[in-house]
């Protein structure tokens, strides 16, 4: 028997039958099919009926995400997600529109400046089902969370309970109706994750999709008004000048106001507030794009999380411009916040490139919520890698760059370091497939995010900051997380592989040999040297031909 098929023996044995994982089977014979797959006595099931003995299969494609239902769509457009910076649910608020509450930010800022530990959100909306029954609804929350449906606590779990699993009894919910609901949760230390589900009428348990949830607030002093459908920004309106205070939310088709002579929203002043606007940006094009900004009065731009444009209030009427390369058809995070102290407040945001005129942003192109991202979505390697390094052989390990020397280089969470000898590139950020041909085959250099590449010698990455020189430009640092996007040292070059495996992060391994140990997978490559990786981040193994 090939050993590949008695590797995927040993690797599936371990994942219990009971937890079926959605992929993708091929078969010696041509066959192709796709559905939920667990492997049992010796055997892939495909949706619990189309047995596939093991000696017939070729490869195997895991597709691990969490399902959502399938029901007749609604039109809602998520839920209104206050954040505290404490676990007590109250103070000042940081607002998003999420459209699911689907979250496992380990140790990251659940949003921008929200610590790690010790936050808080409160998740307000309305709930439409898609027919009437009976409804069951599932919690998992690490550490704590409780969900009410109108005046009914449907599940209590406001304790630390390290992220088990607490469900309700069933309900009967009537379609046609809006239930008002709350979703409350608080992390205290350590991993934040949190995730609401829900089972019911010839429905499976699933994710509570978003066009089944309708935003509001049911918090005093923070309204909101969000139609069910709309394009634009999330624009939360703060009743003082430094995000505090009350709020009022609604969506913006674009930001290009005038407040001269009238309040931006009922009950705030135009002489005194904050306004911050959240949601994601579309380009048409991969190219360079110009972003343009008028006001009179602080002014802040973050594209991606990085800052890009920040004015210091004397601007009045001087216009600022700074450019960044985008990617056809990709959404990307954006965040705005200005201010007034004085009234005739102006914010106006515009965009250009070579196949774009200059205008304000419009509508169809920015989008108030970002999807969720479920557990084991499968980077697309075609459209774009995600930071991480790139060995001298193919491989690509994704992940955080900590610290480099000319030597070496260490990423995060991983002991042992990597020759710096082995790397053909370090990404710093998401590098799209369209702009690797910026960067010149044999050169060393650094490609950076306004997409121009600069030739030059690697010296290192310390506290954030990218080392270079050059006979031209000298010594020089660059911003590690704003201005470079890849690290070139020399050109990749294939070599000779038996296995390539897929993790979830965008890994990709052109491995010599695999074992197993537990419930790891040890792969050895030349370049990277023995990686241990766990069984369920694993989403493909196949044999080179």
């Amino acid at each position: 028997m090939p050993r590949i098929f008695i590797l995927l023996c040993l690797l599936l044995a371990l994942v219990p039958a009971a937890l079926a994982r959605s992929g993708r089977v091929q078969t010696i014979d041509g066959r192709s099919l796709k559905g939920d797959v667990q492997f049992t006595n010796g055997v892939f099931v495909v949706d619990g009926t189309n047995n596939i003995p093991l000696p017939e299969l070729l490869s195997l494609s895991f597709r691990a995400d969490v399902p959502v239902a399938t029901a007749a769509r609604g039109k809602g457009n998520g839920l209104l997600g206050y954040y505290f910076t404490n676990t007590a649910l109250s103070g000042d608020v940081f607002v998003r529109l999420d459209e699911s509450i689907d979250f496992d930010w380990e140790t990251a800022e659940p949003g921008p400046e929200i610590p790690t530990n010790h936050f808080s959100v409160h998740w307000s909306g309305d709930l439409e089902v898609p027919a009437t029954g009976d409804y069951q609804f599932f919690l998992k929350a690490d550490d704590g969370g409780r969900f009410s449906l109108g005046d009914r606590m449907v599940i209590d779990g406001w304790q630390t309970r390290g992220g088990s699993e607490l469900d309700s009894a069933a309900i009967g919910l009537q379609t046609g109706v809006r239930y008002p609901i709350q979703f409350q949760y608080f992390n205290s230390a350590g991993k934040a994750a949190v995730r609401l589900m829900w089972s019911g009428p010839n429905m499976p348990r699933s994710l509570i999709p978003r066009d089944r949830l309708f935003a509001k607030s049911n918090l005093p002093g923070h309204t909101a008004t969000l139609a069910d459908e709309g394009t634009g920004l999330l624009g939360t309106y703060y009743t003082k000048t430094d995000f505090t205070g009350g709020t009022w939310s609604r969506i913006d088709p674009t930001v290009d106001f005038e407040w001269s002579s009238l309040d931006p929203v009922p009950g705030v002043s135009r002489t005194n507030f904050s306004v911050r606007w959240s949601g994601q940006i579309l380009a048409d094009y991969t190219e360079l794009y110009s972003f343009y900004l008028l006001a009179d009065e602080p002014f802040r731009l973050w594209l991606d999380g990085r800052i890009l444009i920040a004015t210091g209030g004397d601007t009045f009427f001087f216009e600022r411009r700074e450019s960044i390369a985008l990617t056809a058809g990709e959404r990307h995070d954006i965040r705005l916040e200005t201010q007034s102290t004085g009234g005739n407040a102006i914010a106006k945001v515009a965009w250009s490139s070579a196949s774009t005129p200059k205008a304000p942003v419009p509508a169809t192109h920015l989008f108030p919520s970002k999807p969720n991202t479920l557990h084991h979505v499968v980077v697309d390697l075609a459209d774009k890698s995600p930071p991480g390094i790139l060995m001298r052989n193919g491989s690509f390990l994704a992940g955080s760059i900590e610290r480099a020397t000319e030597s070496s280089l260490r990423m995060t969470g991983r002991s042992t370091p990597f020759s710096t000898v082995n790397i053909a590139r370090i990404l710093l950020q998401p590098l799209p497939r369209k702009l690797e041909d910026r960067i010149p085959p044999g050169r060393s250099g650094l490609l950076l995010a306004k997409g121009d590449f600069v030739e030059a010698e690697f010296n290192g990455i310390e506290n954030g900051q990218v080392r270079t020189s050059s006979i031209l430009f000298g010594l020089r640092t660059y911003d590690a997380t704003r201005d470079v996007i890849a690290i070139a040292l020399r050109s990749p070059s294939a070599s000779a592989f038996t296995f390539e495996v897929q993790l979830a992060d965008g890994t990709r391994v052109f491995a010599t040999s695999l074992n197993v140990a537990g419930d790891s997978l040890v792969i050895r490559d030349a370049m990277t040297g023995p990686l241990n990786i766990a069984l369920a981040d694993v989403i493909e193994i196949r044999r080179a031909r």
